[in-house]
């Protein structure tokens, strides 16, 4: 089955002895043609009750419009194998829509685009991106990095969410890449809508803050890139120092070190991890860095962190 998202292919093994569970296919394949290799995007598979079959769906890239004799290579038994055959071009289906989009969205001084918009009749993909790679070649050059961890995308048709099938990040010559997979369109699609939901990040931010070695109650705010981060408890014991902090639930602190008296120490662990929900819904997340040793001025050194923008903004498609 192919149209312009992938290329699905439905095979079969079979062993009559029953140990078909044990044939490990191996999950390195590809698709060879003519131009070059295909390559193999995901699986899956259900085996009978008497464990003599297993039925594969497996989808690859969609091969191009003049590619006709393609080979499955593959793996069985950890023994290299191949099957050829050949597209039957008359059934090919094609798209539903295809757009191209250049919409862009700003959020936590970040540029997010929308490039274009695949539907075909087996899946809808968005593809976009988030930095150049002269934008992240200035990030590196300026130690003012940010590295996508998450976003969130919601596609909505007919006022109802599409189901995701998945998508991927990756960074290349073009910058910061990302797709996202869906289901495929309604065919009575009459309006169609992209929300950007959420957006993760982790930033670079090499900055120390001086701590208060305060009394119990007391606490100490740090504004962290426009983050809130507060100190609640600064505590010392058999020669360890624990920091006790709290801050919105996606807040990372992905690497941080402790100053004392000088000496700049590596955190050992996180201990007394919890969270506590507010009565407007906020999660606090509340945890304790554990340092080895101790010591009179304490400031806290903080390299990278991690943390989610909210955004919910709607982006029109359009369909005409």
């Amino acid at each position: 089955m192919l149209d312009e998202n992938q290329l699905l292919l439905f095979y079969t093994v079979n062993d009559p002895s029953g140990h078909v569970d044990e044939d490990n296919i191996s999950p390195i394949m590809s698709l060879k043609a003519f131009w070059g290799d295909y390559h193999f995007q995901n699986s899956q598979g259900t085996m009978n009750e008497e464990k003599t079959e297993m039925k594969y769906l497996s989808s690859f890239e969609s091969p191009m419009p003049f590619e006709k004799n393609l080979t499955l290579k593959f793996s069985l038994r950890q023994q290299a194998a191949e099957i050829s055959f050949t597209l039957n071009r008359n059934t090919v289906m094609g798209h539903t829509l295809k757009k191209t989009l250049n919409k862009t969205i700003e959020v936590d001084n970040t540029s997010i685009t929308i490039d274009s918009i695949l539907a075909s009749p087996t899946k809808t993909v968005i593809n976009g991106s988030m930095q150049t790679i002269f934008e992240l070649a200035k990030g590196q050059l300026s130690g003012e990095r940010f590295r996508s961890a998450d976003l969130t995308l919601k596609l909505i048709a007919n006022g109802k969410e599409v189901p995701q099938q998945g998508g991927g990040t990756s960074s290349g010559m073009k910058g910061i890449t990302f797709h996202r997979d869906y289901d495929p369109l309604p065919q009575d699609l009459e309006n169609l809508q992209l929300e950007l939901v959420r957006f993760v990040a982790e930033h670079d931010v090499n900055q120390q803050f001086r701590l208060n070695k305060t009394s119990d109650g007391e606490k100490q705010s740090l504004n962290i890139l426009g983050q809130m981060v507060e100190i609640t408890k600064i505590e010392t014991s058999q020669g360890e120092t624990h920091i006790t902090i709290s801050s919105e639930e996606s807040l990372i602190l992905s690497r941080v070190y402790l100053i004392m008296d000088g000496k700049k120490v590596s955190l050992e662990q996180t201990i007394m991890d919890k969270s506590d929900k507010l009565h407007d819904g906020t999660i606090i997340h509340t945890r304790t860095l554990r340092f080895l040793g101790t010591g009179d001025e304490l400031e806290l050194d903080v390299q990278r962190m991690t943390y989610s923008k909210s955004n919910h903004e709607m982006l029109e498609i359009p369909i005409d």
